[in-house]
């Protein structure tokens, strides 16, 4: 094997290297964490899963009250809540 293989072999990831490894590629906002808990909760209620999409919107709306997604989940439950008592 050529020397100069060698040395790139053997030679450590630099510091920089190894934190890029280590840092998360995308940074998720309290928002994008929001909309990905109410997208589940979608999926959740197309498959007839009320009760448990129920207790994901619930989530929603008490940890991500400021968000868009709190505000749809709140129009969700509120629906739902309609449809239960009819």
């Amino acid at each position: 094997m050529p020397a100069a293989a060698r040395e790139l072999i053997s030679r450590k990831p630099s510091v920089e290297l190894r934190a890029r490894r280590l840092a998360p590629a995308k940074i998720v906002t309290e928002t994008d964490f929001a909309e990905i808990y109410l997208k589940i909760a979608r999926l959740l209620l197309s498959y007839g899963r009320t009760d448990v999409a129920r207790r994901r919107l619930k989530r929603v709306v008490e940890k991500f009250g400021n968000t868009p997604a709190a505000a749809e989940s709140q129009d969700l439950l509120t629906a739902m809540s309609r449809n239960d008592v009819s």
